[in-house]
């Protein structure tokens, strides 16, 4: 029996969408945290600002004063260059589980492990997205952003590093919740 034209088209149409998905993202990826580029000047309180969006630095002594202020606080750990980052951002997957989950948008923190800020800017600078997005801060973690995934995480939940996205749910400063790849804490509610 024949396969059905429709059978080829689809494959074909698989391979340009995987392959654009490679070209895409596969040469943001830095050896470092491009904390090194000219661009890049880290002393400033707010490292790069365009439309409204800012990024700037973010530590753990940082964030655990900005989640002790919230009830409720969704913390990713993401990279511009993590093609799975990339996609659930793309298909609106954080809007629509913070929805489901009762989180307010600004209670979701974007901390990216390189200083990519056009790629953070492209992905996260716009609504329905918060309007400031972090980069956990090369003076304190290093450039090599394996290190600073796994210094940041194990300083957050000792013993979790498994790269990125890494997923940490705080609830009025305590740490309920960990997970890498998709989040698994739907059982979890804001009061």
């Amino acid at each position: 029996m024949k396969p059905k034209i429709s059978s080829y088209f689809l494959l074909i149409l698989s391979w340009l969408i995987f392959s654009q998905a490679c070209i895409t993202v596969a040469p943001r990826r830095f050896n470092d945290d491009g904390s090194e580029r000219e661009e890049v000047q880290l002393n400033r309180e707010t490292l790069y600002e365009k439309d409204g969006f800012e990024i700037r630095h973010m530590d753990e002594r940082g964030l655990r004063e900005r989640v002790a202020t919230s009830d409720t606080t969704w913390v990713i750990l993401w990279a511009p260059w993590c093609a799975h980052c990339v996609l659930d951002v793309k298909t609106g997957f954080y809007p629509k589980e913070a929805e489901r989950l009762g989180i307010r948008m600004e209670n979701i923190l974007f901390i990216s492990t390189n200083y990519d800020y056009p790629s953070i800017h492209k992905f996260i600078g716009r609504s329905p997205y918060p309007a400031s997005s972090y980069v956990l801060d090369s003076r304190i973690y290093g450039s090599d952003e394996s290190k600073k995934i796994q210094a940041f995480c194990e300083a957050l939940a000792p013993g979790e590093y498994r790269g990125v996205p890494q997923h940490f749910f705080f609830c009025e400063g305590k740490l309920l919740h960990h997970s890498a790849g998709k989040p698994d804490f739907g059982h979890h509610k804001e009061k």
